[in-house]
C-alpha cells in the first residue's frame, strides 16, 4: 500500500486529502484501487504520519485537468522531473472493456501511443464519490 497527501496551497477552499492506494509498478495497464479521505487538520495529520513513517518525499506539481467522457486527462508540470500526461478512465456504469476502449481512443487521439517512459494503471468505484474508486489509468511522460 502507498500513501500520499494532496495539499491545495493555492486554493484554501479545497480540503487536504489523504490518499491510500495499491498499485503494482508494472509498465503495462494494471489495477489500482484507492480511497480518498478528506483531512480537516492537515498539519497534525502530516506530523503524525511523519512521526510514524518518517519524513515523506515531497513532489510539487502544477496540474491542468481536462475531461473527455469518463476520462480525466491530467497535464502535469512536476518540479525537477518535467512534464507528464496522465489519463484516468473511471469505471462507473460502463464495463472494464468499455473503459479500456475509451482510454485507448484518448491515447490515440492525443498521440500518446509511443511515448517516452510509458507507465499505466487500472483503478474500483464505490457509490460514494471519490472513495474506493476504480479507473483505468495511464501515465506517460510528455514529449518535449
Amino acid at each position: 500500500a502507498r500513501l500520499k497527501v494532496r495539499l491545495y496551497p493555492d486554493d484554501p477552499a479545497r480540503t487536504t486529502e489523504l490518499i491510500a492506494y495499491h498499485r503494482s509498478n508494472a509498465p503495462e495497464a494494471r489495477p489500482s484501487e484507492y480511497v480518498i479521505a478528506p483531512v480537516g487538520d492537515a498539519a497534525a495529520m502530516i506530523a503524525a504520519l511523519t512521526h510514524a513513517l518518517g519524513r515523506p518525499r515531497e513532489l510539487k506539481k502544477v496540474r491542468r485537468l481536462l475531461l473527455f467522457g469518463a476520462t480525466r486527462i491530467h497535464l502535469d508540470a512536476v518540479e525537477s522531473l518535467g512534464t507528464f500526461a496522465e489519463l484516468e478512465t473511471v469505471i462507473g456504469t460502463q464495463s472494464l472493456a468499455e473503459a479500456q476502449r475509451e482510454l485507448q481512443m484518448v491515447v490515440r487521439a492525443l498521440d500518446l501511443a509511443d511515448p517516452i517512459g510509458a507507465a499505466s494503471q487500472v483503478t474500483p468505484t464505490a457509490s460514494a464519490p471519490r472513495r474506493d474508486r476504480r479507473a483505468l489509468e495511464t501515465q506517460r511522460a510528455a514529449r518535449a
